[in-house]
C-alpha cells in the first residue's frame, strides 16, 4: 500500500483519482466479468452436452430402428413360403424360380434397399443393382454368417464399386429350414441413407459426427476426409451404453467426445464437439451478461461525466488560465465562474485578482507610453527647427543673388514641408509621404548645392507602408549638406532604393566625400560646422517606436561615401500590431 500511495501522489489530482477508480472500481469489474463470462460458458457447456447426449440417443434409437425393420424383413421368406422351396432335394423348378426373384424384387422396393441376394446352393439369385464383388464377400464371410445361426449380422463396406466415400451396409443371415437345416444365404445392400438421416439431426458446424466399428473405425463421418481413419476407444467402456470423455485430443484439436452403442450392433454413434465454440453459441445466456455490461458501463460514463463537471473541467479551466496568466497573457485569464463550491470561490479570487493587475499593468503601459510620446515629440522639436533655418537659409541665398522665377518653386516646395511638418496625425503618415518630403527638400537644397543628383527607387508595395515622420530626410540632407558640398569638383548621386519583403529595407547611398563612422560617434552633441543631433534622434526614435529588432546601420569611409541601411517593420494603413507583415 505504502508503495501505491508513493506512486500516486506526486500525480495531478485527475491522474490520482482516476488511477484509485481504475484499481478499486475497473479492476474489480473486469475480474468479476470475467469469472461470469466463465460461469456462464461452462454453464452453456454444460447444457450442450446434455442437449448432445439427448441427441445422440436419438440416433442410435433411430438408427437401432431402421435396423429392426430391415432384419423384420429378411422374415417375409418364411411367411411366404420361400425358405421351404429352397428345402426340397431338386433344384428349384422355373414358377419357384420367378417366386423367389419376386420375394427378392419387393426387397429392393424398400427405401435404402440397394438389391438383395439369394445363394442356395449352386443357385444364385438377385434384384437390384449387380455388385459382382458381393459373391468373394460372402465366401469369404461364410463361416461367420452360418455361425450365427440364423441371426442377422451387418457388414460395413465402401468397397462396393470403388467408391471409397460412400459407405454401404450388407445385412447377411442363414436361411434356415422347418428341420433347421441351412437352405441357403440372404444378403441385403442398403446405402446409408438410414445413418445420415439419423445424424441430421445435428447441423452444428463445431459438432463432426461419427459412426464406428466396435475397434473405432470409422464407417461413416460428417467429414468426408475422416473415413477410414480410427477413433481412440482406450477410455470408452464398452459395456456402458453412453461415455463422455471431455477435453481430450481426438482425431484434431480439444474436443469433448459423445459416444452410445448402438443395440443389435457393435456399432457406435459418436460425437466431437469443438467445445471452444461453445461461449460464442451461448447466445441467451451472453446477452444476458451483455445487458450487465452495457449498464454498469453507462453507470460509470455517468459518474465520469460528473466527476468531470464537478472537479476535472473546472481544475483544468484553473490550470490553463494560470498558465496563460504566467506566460504573459494578461487579458485572456478572466473566467466565467466554474465548479461550485470551493471551485468557484478560487475561481472568483483569481477573477479578482487578474483584473486588478491588469489594471496595474493598463496604467503603467499608459505612463510608459505618455513618457515615450513625450520623448518624441522633445527628439521631433529638435529635427524641425534645425531643418527649417537650413531651408530658409538657402531661400535667404536665392533671394540676394537670383531674382528669378524658381524662387516660387523653392517657396512651394518649403510650403509643402511646413504643412507636412504641421501634421499632428502621424498614424497614417507613409513612405510615399516621405518620398515626397525628401523631393521637395531637394528642389531647395539643389538651388543651393547644384552637384548632386537624386534618384528614388521604390516598388508599389512599399509606398503604402506606414513610417515615422522625418525618418529618411535627415539622412538625405546629411549627404547633401555634409558630403556633398565638399565635393564641388564632380557631380554626385544620392540613391534611395525601398522595398519590402518581411521586412521594410530602405537604403541611402551617396558617392560623396563619405567620413570616418566611429570617430563621428565620438564627437559631442554639436561642434562647429557639423551636427550628428538628427541622426542619433534617428536611432533613438526607431529604438523606441518599433523596438530592439530594427535600427539603422551607417557604413562609411572617407573618400568613398556613405550608405545608410534601415531595416524597419512592414505597417500597413490601420494596422495596430507593429510587427504585422501583411
Amino acid at each position: 500500500m505504502e508503495q501505491i500511495k508513493r506512486i500516486i501522489i506526486p500525480h495531478s489530482t485527475k491522474t490520482r483519482i482516476i488511477t484509485i477508480f481504475t484499481i478499486l472500481v475497473i479492476v474489480p469489474f473486469i475480474i468479476l466479468s470475467i469469472l461470469t463470462f466463465a460461469m456462464l460458458s461452462h454453464y452453456a457447456v454444460s447444457n450442450i452436452l446434455v442437449a448432445t447426449k439427448g441427441t445422440i440417443s436419438m440416433i442410435s434409437f433411430q438408427i437401432c430402428s431402421s435396423i429392426k425393420d430391415y432384419e423384420e424383413l429378411t422374415m417375409s421368406l418364411y411367411y411366404d413360403g420361400t425358405v421351404e422351396l429352397l428345402g426340397s432335394e431338386s433344384s428349384p423348378s422355373s414358377q419357384d424360380e420367378e417366386k423367389i426373384e419376386s420375394a427378392l424384387q419387393s426387397y429392393c422396393s424398400r427405401s435404402g434397399v440397394r438389391s438383395a441376394y439369394l445363394f442356395a446352393g449352386n443357385s444364385h439369385f438377385y434384384s437390384g443393382e449387380y455388385y459382382p464383388e458381393i459373391e468373394l464377400f460372402i465366401e469369404s464371410h461364410r463361416n461367420m454368417i452360418k455361425e450365427e445361426h440364423g441371426a442377422c449380422i451387418w457388414f460395413p463396406t465402401n468397397e462396393l464399386h470403388g467408391n471409397a466415400q460412400e459407405t454401404s451396409y450388407i445385412l447377411a443371415r442363414t436361411l434356415n429350414s422347418k428341420a433347421k437345416e441351412d437352405v441357403g444365404i440372404l444378403c441385403i445392400i442398403i446405402d446409408d441413407r438410414m445413418v445420415k438421416n439419423a445424424f441430421s439431426q445435428i447441423k452444428s458446424e463445431y459438432a463432426t459426427r461419427y459412426l464406428t466399428t466396435e475397434d473405432g473405425k470409422i464407417i461413416y463421418s460428417s467429414d468426408l476426409n475422416e473415413l477410414g481413419k480410427y477413433v481412440d476407444f482406450s477410455e470408452i467402456d464398452p459395456s456402458s451404453k453412453s461415455t463422455v470423455i471431455q477435453t481430450r485430443r481426438l482425431l484434431q484439436g480439444y474436443s469433448t467426445l459423445i459416444s452410445q452403442k448402438i443395440m443389435r450392433t457393435n456399432w457406435y454413434c459418436i460425437i466431437l464437439l469443438d467445445i471452444s465454440f461453445f461461449p460464442q453459441n451461448a447466445a441467451k445466456l451472453i446477452l444476458v451478461f451483455l445487458i450487465i455490461v452495457v449498464v454498469y458501463l453507462v453507470f460509470l460514463l455517468f459518474m465520469l461525466q460528473k466527476l468531470n463537471k464537478l472537479i476535472f473541467s473546472p481544475l483544468t479551466k484553473l490550470t490553463q488560465a494560470m498558465d496563460a496568466y504566467a506566460q504573459g497573457e494578461l487579458e485572456a485569464t478572466q473566467l466565467s465562474p466554474v465548479g461550485s463550491g470551493e471551485f468557484y470561490s478560487i475561481s472568483e479570487h483569481f477573477n479578482n485578482m487578474s483584473v486588478r493587475i491588469q489594471e496595474l499593468v493598463t496604467h503603467y503601459r499608459e505612463e510608459e507610453d505618455e513618457k515615450n510620446r513625450q520623448k518624441m515629440k522633445a527628439l521631433t522639436s529638435q529635427l524641425t527647427p534645425h531643418f527649417i533655418y537650413n531651408a530658409l537659409n538657402t531661400i535667404k541665398w536665392m533671394a540676394l543673388l537670383n531674382h528669378q522665377e524658381n524662387i516660387q518653386h523653392l517657396t512651394e516646395s518649403l510650403i509643402y514641408i511646413f504643412m507636412n511638418a504641421a501634421k499632428v496625425d502621424d498614424n497614417n503618415y507613409t513612405v510615399e509621404d516621405e518620398i515626397r518630403l525628401i523631393e521637395n527638400y531637394a528642389v531647395i537644397q539643389k538651388a543651393r548645392f547644384m552637384n548632386f543628383e537624386l534618384m528614388i527607387e521604390c516598388d508599389e508595395i512599399s509606398k503604402t507602408c506606414i513610417i515615422r515622420k522625418f525618418l529618411l530626410q535627415p539622412i538625405v540632407e546629411n549627404s547633401i549638406v555634409h558630403g556633398i558640398s565638399a565635393s564641388q569638383s564632380k557631380v554626385c548621386r544620392i540613391i534611395v532604393k525601398i522595398w519590402a519583403d518581411d521586412n521594410l529595407n530602405i537604403v541611402i547611398e551617396d558617392d560623396g566625400i563619405g567620413f570616418d563612422v566611429e570617430k563621428w560617434r565620438d564627437l559631442p552633441q554639436k561642434t562647429d560646422g557639423h551636427s550628428n543631433i538628427g541622426i542619433k534622434s534617428i536611432e533613438e526614435i526607431i529604438l523606441l517606436e518599433y523596438g530592439t529588432h530594427y535600427g539603422m546601420q551607417i557604413s562609411s569611409e572617407p573618400g568613398n561615401g556613405t550608405k545608410v541601411t534601415y531595416l524597419l517593420p512592414v505597417i500597413r494603413e490601420n494596422s495596430d500590431d507593429s510587427n504585422n507583415n501583411s
